[in-house]
């Protein structure tokens, strides 16, 4: 009898020893998995992130270099103004929604970068209606431009050319902000998958 109160005591000492182990095992599977998905959202901040990087570029080409190839064109320096205005107020909003896109954000709560994420998304979503029209408006003003400057003799070659390199920017400019909003979406829903809510 003893012996088997002593078998029994043994037993359980090894199941408590082998429950233990898979607790420890469990654990340091969780902290695995956390830091492999703060990792993936930090790559795809840092991919939401060089998409500023390039805005910056382009709005940077278009004031110095463009400035001068656009008098050349439309021999305005009104024309000239408002495109320097509304490249900075590109720039500006850019720096604004992306300001809340800070890769170490994912070592903190993730509910908290999730909302960050929904906002900066809401707000590119949003940038379109703003950016479209009045890209049109300044588009159609430097036709009237060129238009302008000799009626006679339009310049359309030139005006194909710009309406071709036009379609072309917007379409690059769609794709870039349309990768930002599923990038946000893709953060977003791996944050709900693993918090659960």
């Amino acid at each position: 009898m003893e012996t088997n109160i002593h078998t029994e005591e043994h037993q359980i000492e090894e199941m408590r020893q082998q429950i233990a182990l898979l607790k420890a095992k469990l654990e340091n599977e969780t902290i695995i998995t956390d830091k492999m998905i703060r990792s993936t959202i930090k790559q795809k901040m840092e991919k939401i992130n060089g998409n500023t990087i390039f805005s910056y570029i382009a709005c940077l080409f278009v004031i110095t270099f463009g400035s001068a190839v656009l008098y050349d064109i439309s021999h305005s320096y009104l024309f000239i103004i408002v495109t320097i205005v509304y490249m900075l107020t590109c720039a500006i909003a850019t720096f604004l929604i992306h300001r809340n896109v800070r890769k170490d954000d994912v070592n903190g709560d993730l509910f908290t970068v999730a909302q960050k994420m929904k906002k900066v998304k809401k707000q590119y979503h949003d940038w379109i209606y703003f950016a479209l029209p009045t890209v049109i408006l300044w588009f159609g003003w430097l036709c009237w431009l060129i238009y302008q400057r000799n009626p006679e003799s339009t310049d359309y070659y030139m005006i194909i050319g710009l309406v071709v390199g036009g379609v072309a920017g917007g379409f690059i400019g769609r794709k870039m902000n349309k990768r930002v909003i599923n990038t946000c979406d893709e953060i977003i829903n791996q944050i709900e998958e693993y918090t659960g809510e």
